[in-house]
């Protein structure tokens, strides 16, 4: 109950419309630069509804889209399209914008076991 509510505080603070969950996983991504699709792979340390926060050991730029396929611990792998919204050093924040309706179920329905996890 304490850690929903000093999470639910910084939420407001930071002004997330979505609650972060702690989670480690394995992400996939695929990104076009100049006609060139290129691959990359990473961890996942946060996930929500509305986005993540990823550590790549390679670069992103803010306003990059990508295209994710997320290692969920909780229900098969889910493939969603997102933008970078920042950055501090290795780690990205990424907004997701488009998955099928399956794949935003799934996503939430992890966030639900994640948190009930803790």
């Amino acid at each position: 109950m304490f850690v929903e509510l000093r999470q639910a505080v910084q939420n407001r603070l930071e002004g997330r419309r979505w609650h972060r969950h702690h989670v480690k996983v394995r992400v996939s991504l695929r990104l076009n630069r100049n006609g060139i699709e290129h691959f990359l792979s990473g961890t996942c340390y946060d996930l929500s509804e509305g986005g993540t926060r990823l550590f790549l050991t390679s670069e992103l730029h803010p306003g990059e889209e990508v295209w994710m396929k997320l290692a969920l611990p909780y229900s098969a792998p889910v493939e969603v399209r997102g933008v970078v919204r920042n950055q501090l050093r290795f780690e990205y924040g990424i907004e997701f914008l488009e998955a099928s309706e399956a794949d935003r179920q799934n996503i939430a329905r992890n966030c639900k076991a994640i948190s009930l996890m803790v």
